[in-house]
């Protein structure tokens, strides 16, 4: 199975190594930007024990006109040239592969009017790392074929990770329930009825998660959540989603979680320098 990842982003990093634990799977990172595909090569060694399974992977800067994936997974960023990057990959291939699109602020029947075939368009959602993972959603547009769901959850379960089929609205389940404990966490923090820790050590310990609502909203990202409960405020015309302003004050501060090394929790240091809020 040839499987090409758009973007040498992290969703990218984390997708690779999954698809790295499960054989016959061959890797194209495709990125038209030289300093990321670099960046993303050295994170790549960096976090792989065995140099030997990088002979798997490829780095692009191009596409190759005979390269013909059978899948397509999109780790692009969230913003307005997301649609159009699409456009133009789908432009160069010619084996019409199945498009995967991991967006969190895009719908899968939005982005599937920029490939030449719509139906071939579905999503898949989770949460990061997603090579840790056990589950993921799997988004059915208004137009993606029963042929398209096969060949996903075929892929999903030759990585070893369960699914269901979820309706293509914002924030599908999965982000729908994370997003408002987020918020709650934040809140709590912010009322200074607890510290960062005894907020999560509350989820894992009483409700039994692996990680608690703060150190997993550090983890993807302050700025993503941020962007992830605004699409899903306006989406469904909600106000409850609407992001906290403490999350905000940090995104606005560059605390944007761990990828900054200072979210919730410093990752610069063995001991949290959160300030204790208090009304």
């Amino acid at each position: 199975m040839k499987v090409l990842l758009l973007g040498a982003t992290d969703v990218s990093r984390c997708v690779l190594k999954a698809c790295l634990k499960s054989r016959g799977i061959e890797i194209f990172v495709y990125d038209p930007y030289i300093e990321e595909l670099d960046d993303a090569n050295s994170k790549f060694k960096h976090s792989l024990p065995s140099l030997h399974r990088l002979k798997n992977i490829e780095f692009l800067t191009e596409i190759p006109f005979d390269l013909e994936p059978d899948l397509v997974i999109d780790c692009l960023p969230d913003d307005s040239t997301q649609g159009q990057f699409l456009e133009e990959v789908d432009g160069v291939l010619n084996s019409h592969p199945v498009y995967i699109t991991t967006s969190k602020l895009y719908s899968v029947s939005e982005l599937s009017r920029m490939i030449e075939q719509p139906e071939k368009m579905i999503g898949m959602q989770f949460v990061l790392p997603f090579d840790e993972i056990e589950f993921v959603e799997i988004v059915r547009g208004m137009r993606t074929s029963q042929a398209t769901i096969d060949v996903t959850t075929d892929f999903v379960q030759h990585l070893s990770k369960k699914y269901y089929i979820v309706k293509d609205v914002p924030g599908y389940v999965l982000n729908r329930m994370l997003l408002v404990v987020i918020n709650e966490a934040v809140s709590i923090l912010h009322e200074g009825l607890a510290t960062p820790q005894q907020v999560d050590e509350t989820l894992r310990h009483g409700l039994g998660m692996k990680k608690g609502a703060l150190q997993l909203a550090d983890e993807i990202g302050l700025n993503r959540v941020v962007k992830m409960a605004n699409a899903m405020a306006s989406g469904l015309n909600n106000s409850r989603y609407q992001p906290h302003y403490l999350l905000l004050d940090m995104v606005n501060s560059g605390l944007t979680g761990k990828e900054m090394s200072s979210g919730f929790y410093s990752y610069l240091a063995d001991i949290l320098d959160f300030p204790y809020l208090s009304t």
